[in-house]
């Protein structure tokens, strides 16, 4: 009788090789439940350089396939300077010449439909703020609203009235409103911000410092001083959004002047003596320059400088080196008067 041959050892179930055969199969298109996977990938830019490589690997490895689509959100200069570093000597820049590609050429053959985002213009800007910032209270509910709570102080002899037994009676919370005064200041220095998402974190910003009081009453009639506390303190909180090295150097010259120079100051402006190395603040200035009470509005700076300053991303001891020898050109001006011991003494200190 004849040895049955030796029976090989079957590496995969019957089951197993029923689910490949399945997998590899050519798939009916019509039974699909969908034509395309689109992916959205945003904030690459947020990521270290060795990331942002294989996410741009990993976008040109799904687009081999048809079923996807993919959008990707990017700064362009982070990406660029992220293959820059990951590949030293391979890529060159783009005003070279030589047989070294460049990061755009890389980008290319990934990516095939750019497409820039439009910065923030001053008309889409203040549409912006508008949108965000609906005025729902007025003067008028204001002073209903105060006439209702001296009514319910007088009905309960002075007490404050009970908590209602039925809870749909509650206030209902709601979004802190900017008043008429803080969004006119808005839109009339947020055309130094370049970006939506600025812009965002400036109105909240904005809020913040309108939960907190530091606007004060701006919506009580016959407060002239309203719209110069809401021009003084969204002015630097938009100059600190826009520019915070800005900010730094503008409050740097602040911190070190007495009120009766501002008055020099502000002519100091005016002839643009402090701009010529920062655009956001030259643009700032240009319209404060146009306000009648730029002086005003500067001396209140001298009392919001330091809540700005909690509400940035600005370190507080950092002292711009120019902004001493700017300093020393203006106390030669006639008339100017800058604390030259606090200035030095700074310098000093932060050597």
């Amino acid at each position: 009788m004849a040895n049955k041959p030796p029976q090989k050892k079957q590496l995969l179930k019957d089951s197993d090789i029923k689910q490949l055969r399945d997998l590899i199969a050519p798939i009916d298109p019509t039974a699909m439940p969908f034509n395309r996977i689109v992916l959205y990938i945003d904030d690459v830019d947020r990521c270290p350089p060795a990331k942002v490589v294989e996410v741009l690997q990993a976008v040109h490895m799904l687009l081999a396939f048809k079923l996807f689509v993919v959008f990707v959100a990017v700064d362009v200069e982070w990406v660029g300077s992220s293959l820059a570093h990951e590949y030293k000597g391979m890529l060159k820049e783009l005003e070279s010449e030589g047989p070294l590609t460049s990061a755009a050429s890389y980008l290319e053959k990934i990516f095939q439909i750019p497409y820039w985002l439009p910065t923030v213009t001053i008309e889409s800007g203040q549409r912006l703020i508008q949108h965000l910032n609906p005025l729902e209270t007025s003067a008028s509910k204001r002073a209903d609203a105060m006439q209702a709570r001296v009514s319910n102080r007088t009905a309960t002899g002075d007490k404050f009235p009970e908590d209602p037994a039925d809870p749909s009676l509650s206030p209902t919370p709601t979004m802190v409103a900017l008043g008429t005064s803080e969004i006119e200041a808005l839109k009339r220095y947020s055309e130094i911000i370049d970006s939506p998402r600025k812009m965002k974190r400036l109105i909240n910003v904005a809020r913040f410092a309108k939960a907190r009081g530091y606007f004060g009453d701006t919506e009580l009639d016959g407060d002239s001083e309203s719209p110069i506390r809401a021009r003084a303190l969204i002015a630097l909180l938009t100059l600190a959004t826009a520019s915070p090295e800005a900010f730094s150097q503008f409050r740097y010259v602040l911190q070190r002047m007495e009120k009766t120079t501002l008055i020099m100051y502000a002519y100091g402006l005016r002839s643009n003596e402090f701009l010529n190395a920062n655009p956001p603040m030259a643009r700032l200035a240009h319209i404060m320059n146009a306000d009648q009470n730029l002086e005003v509005i500067l001396e209140k700076m001298l009392d919001f400088y330091e809540i700005a300053a909690r509400l940035s991303f600005v370190i507080a001891d950092k002292q711009p080196v120019y902004i001493a020898h700017h300093a020393v050109d203006f106390a030669s001006m006639p008339g100017g008067k800058v604390r030259k011991d606090l200035l030095w003494q700074t310098s000093e200190r932060s050597q």
